[in-house]
């Protein structure tokens, strides 16, 4: 009976992890559009064009609602495989009290829990670890 119990809960925790890789790349993939879309915007003001501005600016905030909509299901997805959020590493606390500018956009926030999750799940960056903050920094520069 235990094996039973056991392989279920193993085959949950790899849905699981299907579904947060899922949607942490849906995540980014909406963070790129609402970029693209506010670049567009900023452009189509410059040219004078508020109908293409107004509708820039519409689409921008559809992907952020996206975003946030995302977001929620990820705390979800946390919540029903009994994570603990809100706990950080020592390393993790430090980082953000040095990037202070950028913990405070709840916004980036976002952005920066999709990129941690697609660092340490998709390519195996091991958590904490030098290569992870060097990239998470390096990532920083587009958030």
């Amino acid at each position: 009976m235990n094996d039973y119990r056991e392989e279920i809960a193993r085959l949950r925790a790899e849905r699981n992890e299907i579904k947060y890789r899922e949607i942490s790349e849906d995540i980014l993939h909406h963070d790129r559009q609402r970029l693209e879309a506010e670049q567009a915007a900023q452009e189509a003001i410059a040219r004078g064009d508020s109908d293409s501005a107004r509708w820039a600016i519409e689409n921008a905030e559809q992907a952020e609602q996206s975003i946030a909509n995302l977001s929620a299901e990820l705390d979800q997805l946390d919540a029903d495989a009994g994570a603990q959020a809100g706990q950080l590493t020592e390393a993790k606390r430090a980082w953000i009290e040095r990037r202070q500018d950028l913990a405070a956009d709840p916004r980036v926030v976002q952005v920066a829990g999709a990129a941690h999750n697609y660092l340490t799940q998709l390519m195996g960056i091991p958590d904490d670890s030098r290569e992870y903050f060097e990239l998470m920094s390096a990532g920083a520069c587009w958030m």
